[in-house]
């Protein structure tokens, strides 16, 4: 997790630098100009946005997105966090493709330590070691559907618009013992800031098969990833 969060504040922080951009778009995120001063000129003592078709337009445009993840309830003796890069082509508002490529990073949970730490103990005849076959890194390829579209007003900055969306994909996931396929279904939400500059919060169910002394053992994993993205 702290490399979750170290991640996501550089991403941040690479994504700030462009704010400007960020904005100017924001003027061209409210709606039909004319429109809103007609409405402005009827209740002038009222602050009146108006939000209505949308503005960012996405047909066969291409979005880059640098992510981090992290792995929640897979492995009670590991924990994972992932930093990638994510690419989604744009086919229309509806629906877009995507690959994604992630690295990951592992780290023994509380669980894990305390049972090594255990095995130590001369009452105990024989070591006890966590059963572990980590991730080392993986590829995606998944189709997105966007059914749900909106707007918001964002600090009263101006009007962002945002589409909820479902995603699902297969791939391979590279582990400590070999490459395994995967495959992954979710939901996320789509913001657009601007014309360029673009959000994405995904929750993920992602399943492979690991490596255990036993056998294979499928894993069932949630995957929560957040990434800050520019669209050409």
């Amino acid at each position: 997790m702290k490399h979750l969060l170290l991640l996501s504040t550089l991403i941040f922080s690479v994504w700030s630098a462009q704010a400007s951009d960020l904005l100017e778009g924001f003027d061209s995120l409210g709606g039909n100009k004319e429109l809103y001063e007609k409405a402005k000129a009827l209740h002038p003592e009222s602050d009146i946005k108006v939000v209505q078709g949308r503005t960012v337009g996405r047909r066969f445009r291409h979005e880059f997105s640098p992510q981090v993840a992290s792995f929640v309830g897979g492995d009670a003796y590991l924990s994972t966090d992932t930093v990638g890069l994510t690419y989604h082509f744009h086919i229309n508002h509806r629906w877009s493709v995507g690959l994604n490529y992630h690295y990951a990073f592992n780290s023994l949970t509380s669980e894990a330590k305390a049972l090594i730490n255990n095995a130590l103990q001369p009452k105990l005849t024989e070591p006890l070691v966590p059963d572990l076959d980590e991730p080392r890194q993986g590829y995606l390829a998944t189709v997105n559907w966007y059914p749900i579209y909106g707007k918001m007003s964002l600090y009263d900055l101006g009007i962002s618009q945002f589409d909820l969306y479902l995603t699902a994909g297969a791939g391979v996931m590279e582990l400590a013992s070999k490459e395994r396929d995967t495959i992954t279904y979710g939901a996320g939400l789509g913001v657009w800031f601007s014309q360029h500059m673009t959000g994405r919060l995904e929750l993920r169910r992602q399943s492979y098969e690991s490596e255990r002394f036993t056998g294979t053992h499928t894993m069932n994993l949630t995957v929560l990833g957040l990434s800050l993205g520019y669209m050409l």
